[in-house]
């Protein structure tokens, strides 16, 4: 079940009594007042394959530039009513024999049914947040990343499996490459350019941190070339394709706040791994190791990208108001005709350099 809590002006309270009546979902109205003006509060609980409609429509009908309209939205831990479970329960077609309402309640819930979108992502505000949260802790992350590659490059210098593993578990890659998706979706120009720039920042920072412990541990220590570190420079045009897959896989586990599929993905997807192999061939001077680790890397990054877009554009996540969904459309033909160009070129390179290995 989720809860959504609503405050507003008086005058048009009217209005979103009718779409909760229309909804049959329970509620509170409580007087209120902000700043000395009053207002009412609702408090709203419904199952969660309605809610994402549910505040749909209320956000069209209003006017969130006003100091007092507020919505939220959140999940809640439990609900204790048979109404609304059994509410639930018709909307999933799962009623079991001893469940069935009256003949009314049916009644109502199947027009509740047949009105709705089933949305099972939730508003766009919960994507945005999530996204956005690896934009704003930004140091934590920075040093996340350097952690990773130090665990990354141990493991692939001493040919340990599970010390790499450990690397891609705690690899924060994943946070700039779904936030660039999201917003090339919403059209939200800012945020993929700080997207573009903290992605490349920490990207570069692992291979430049690798390079140099490299270089400084070379000095003390023979560096062999590890079938791990092999693994990592094996170019192949379907390597994008596996990763737009996986990108696919990313998406809905953020749509679906599944942090457990996230880790798992971000396993398969090893981004953290081809960045310090770069840095080794970079710190060992191997030409063949750095660029072949680079197209992995890079292969991986523009894959998942296309795979988050694809998965949001299915989902039907856009801009709420019709002025942003056309600069949306815009931004987005852009990227996506970038992504591809770079898709195609890339795959070029990683056929001509593997015909010269």
């Amino acid at each position: 079940m989720e809860q959504i809590e609503v405050t507003l002006y008086p005058n048009q309270a009217e209005e979103i009594e009718a779409i909760l009546e229309e909804f049959q979902v329970p509620y509170v109205k409580t007087p209120a007042e902000s700043y000395k003006i009053q207002c009412f509060h609702y408090i709203i609980t419904c199952p969660n394959e309605i809610a994402g409609t549910l505040v749909d429509l209320i956000a069209k009908k209003f006017d969130t530039s006003q100091r007092i309209n507020v919505i939220t939205h959140y999940k809640t831990d439990s609900t204790i009513s048979d109404y609304l479970h059994k509410f639930e329960a018709f909307i999933k077609e799962e009623l079991g024999p001893h469940d069935r309402p009256d003949i009314s309640t049916v009644s109502a819930f199947q027009s509740v049914k047949d009105r709705i979108k089933i949305v099972k992502t939730g508003p766009i505000e919960g994507l945005v947040a999530r996204t956005d949260a690896f934009l704003s802790k930004r140091k934590d992350i920075y040093i996340m990343i350097l952690v990773a590659t130090v665990v990354a490059l141990v493991g692939l210098v001493s040919n340990n499996v599970a010390v790499i593993i450990g690397a891609m578990l705690i690899s924060p890659l994943m946070g700039p490459i779904s936030s660039f998706a999201l917003n090339s979706v919403l059209g939200r120009q800012k945020r993929i350019e700080e997207s573009i720039v903290f992605g490349s920042f920490m990207i570069g920072s692992s291979i430049g941190l690798a390079a140099v412990l490299t270089l400084a541990l070379s000095a003390f220590y023979v560096i062999g070339i590890t079938p791990e570190i092999e693994s990592r420079t094996e170019v192949s045009p379907i390597l994008i394709v596996v990763a737009v897959m996986l990108g696919v896989a990313g998406g809905l586990a953020l749509l679906t706040s599944i942090p457990e599929i996230i880790v798992g993905v971000a396993i398969a997807v090893a981004l953290v791994p081809p960045a310090a192999t770069a840095g080794i061939g970079i710190g060992l001077g191997s030409v063949a190791i750095a660029i072949g680790a680079s197209l992995v890397l890079l292969s991986n990054i523009i894959g998942m990208v296309i795979g988050f877009m694809v998965i949001f554009l299915a989902k039907g996540i856009s801009p709420r108001k019709y002025y942003e969904k056309q600069r949306a459309k815009k931004v987005l033909a852009v990227n996506i005709i970038v992504l591809l160009i770079l898709a195609v070129v890339l795959g070029v390179i990683e056929v001509l350099f593997g015909q010269q290995l």
